[in-house]
């Protein structure tokens, strides 16, 4: 139920919203795609009703047209999406608190968006030299273990596109991430090394979802002195961590 500023409920039945969650629910039970004239026969609404609507929802991305037949579109998927990453941020604190505590360096949580990654949550750690990383602000995949984590996980073809795309594939980094792409996807951690930036070590495990999807990368970052001297205890951490986390979500 949502509640109004004033108590009371918002959640009051309104002909037009009814109308477009009956033409939605319609549509996502059949994957191959429904007709308007078909979606006629299965809703009671008439139809020109029907074709203002459904025109308004391509409009907005609600739902897509594909040699006459309409599906949900993409809209849906990005939306769905944002709330998954909202509850998996708001799981994820914890464990990233208890990183770092555990490792005394900074912990944080990253997410791909397109060809980018972004730290969605960060815990730092409290010494006085440390890694901190401004969140929400896009970085390219080839730039940090949780960039590798993702890139690992595309086959060779769509991996040379995404490295082309990103004007990389004759780079060094590009050579790294092929050679290293095997042991990543196997293993599920990723380390970068003093590759992006002089002094600063990140070490990143997968967190999966449904249907083992890589869903973000757990990362824990700090000066390449220290991270050296207890690299397998955070990897430990680390992989625990993500586990962990993956046991929560589902």
């Amino acid at each position: 139920m949502i509640c109004s500023r004033e108590g009371g409920t918002l959640a009051n039945s309104h002909p037009t919203v009814d109308r477009i969650a009956t033409i939605l629910e319609a549509i996502a039970l059949d994957p191959k795609g429904t007709s308007v004239s078909g979606l006629a026969h299965l809703i009671d609404l008439p139809k020109s009703t029907i074709y203002s609507l459904v025109h308004g929802l391509l409009s907005v991305g609600l739902l897509k047209e594909e040699a006459g037949l309409l599906t949900v579109g993409p809209t849906v998927a990005q939306i769905a999406s944002t709330q998954k990453r909202r509850r998996l941020s708001q799981l994820a604190h914890h464990e990233l608190s208890t990183l770092a505590a555990q490792t005394q360096e900074t912990a944080q949580l990253c997410v791909k968006d397109g060809y980018n990654i972004f730290i969605v949550e960060q815990v730092e750690s409290g010494e006085s030299i440390r890694c901190s990383i401004p969140l929400r602000t896009p970085r390219s995949l080839l730039s940090s273990a949780s960039g590798k984590l993702f890139l690992a996980e595309m086959e060779p073809s769509e991996l040379e596109r995404v490295l082309k795309h990103l004007g990389q594939a004759a780079s060094n980094a590009a050579n790294t991430i092929r050679s290293q792409r095997l042991t990543i996807r196997q293993s599920g951690v990723a380390f970068n090394c003093e590759e992006t930036l002089v002094g600063v070590t990140t070490l990143g495990a997968s967190v999966r979802g449904g249907k083992d999807t890589l869903l973000a990368g757990l990362v824990v970052a700090g000066p390449t002195e220290r991270m050296h001297t207890k690299i397998d205890r955070i990897e430990h951490c680390l992989y625990a961590a993500a586990q962990r986390l993956r046991t929560r979500l589902y």
